[in-house]
């Protein structure tokens, strides 16, 4: 389970930044950094057993960010 904390000031950035880097929202920013550290967990840089997000859990993380009312 993933647990997320976005305050007032972090939300500014997320939407600053997903915008700079051509996301279509916030919550495609977020699911893509947290595949991308999987992805690094996943090539041993970090060791901490198989990690992945499957296409449900994307989707299950996105609605659970727009349903906190931050996004």
């Amino acid at each position: 389970m993933l647990n997320l904390q976005i305050t007032p000031e972090i939300l500014k950035e997320l939407h600053s930044t997903a915008t700079d880097f051509g996301f279509t929202s916030p919550e495609d920013f977020v699911c893509y950094v947290i595949k991308e550290l999987l992805d690094l967990i996943k090539d041993g840089d970090v060791d901490v057993g198989e990690q992945t997000i499957s296409k449900q859990e994307e989707d299950e993380m996105k609605a659970k960010l727009k349903s906190l009312g931050y996004m």
